[in-house]
Parts: structure tokens; sequence; C-alpha cells
């Protein structure tokens, strides 16, 4: 079965591109969830992946991927990056939704509840669309 929750921890040394062309290359193929935090170790980081953790399908459904960026392991080109993206310069827990269009639709300094996160996601017109069309679908094959 396939997985459309890709956790990943971006890693200087690992990362052939840049975290900019990452979400350039993610852009209108899924909604991201960048997870940023000082490093793995961050309670806010533990208690947000345990959040999604708990709805890994609602998630999929949704098409979103979740990505770490652990601030002592990113690179100096993606550290300014993400503090642009971010507004922010400090090195607290932070998270981001990032719709299909490539827009932060959620910014934020502590974990995000499913509710709000799928709440956010299904207000949206795309994701109305989407889940018109899977109506639709479901009908013509029952």
């Amino acid at each position: 079965m396939l997985q459309f929750l890709f956790v990943m921890t971006l890693l200087a040394s690992d990362q052939p591109t840049s975290l900019k062309r990452w979400l350039a290359d993610n852009q209108w193929k899924h909604r991201i969830i960048l997870l940023y935090a000082p490093s793995a170790s961050s309670p806010d980081l533990q208690k947000q992946r345990a959040l999604l953790a708990a709805d890994q399908a609602g998630l999929s459904e949704r098409d979103l991927i979740v990505r770490e960026l652990l601030t002592d392991q990113l690179s100096e080109t993606d550290k300014a990056f993400v503090q642009e993206i971010l507004n922010t310069t400090g090195n607290s827990f932070r998270v981001l939704l990032i719709g299909k269009d490539g827009g932060v639709k959620i910014r934020q300094a502590n974990p995000i509840t499913l509710k709000q996160l799928f709440g956010t996601i299904d207000g949206m017109s795309m994701r109305q669309q989407e889940m018109k069309k899977q109506r639709q679908w479901r009908v013509s094959r029952g």
C-alpha cells in the first residue's frame, strides 16, 4: 500500500535540492505541513508528530505531505528561506500549512489539532472540488 504521509527530516548533506525548490516541485500536487523545530527532541515537535499520527488516513485523503525542518540540520540557504516564510528569526517551534497553490494557509507557534487542520483544508475551494469528484466517483461505481 502506498503511503502518502512522508515524514522527512531536512538534512543539508542528504538533500540534493533546496527547500524552496522542493516546495516548488510539490506545488499543485500536495498540501504540505512544515514542522520547524530547534531539534528532533523538541517537545512541541513530538506532540505534533503524535497529533498527526492519529489520523494518517485523513492526511492521505487530503494529499498532505509532512516535512520536518530541524534548525540544527538546515543549510544556511534553507535557514534564510525558512526564516523568510516563517516571518521569524527565532529557534522556536512553528507549523505551517501550505496549500497546493503554494500559499501559506496556517502559520502558528504551537502544534495544530487535526480538527483545525482538516477544517481549514476542507473549507478550501480546491478541496471542495476534490470531495465533489470523490462523491461522483463513488456514485458512478456504486
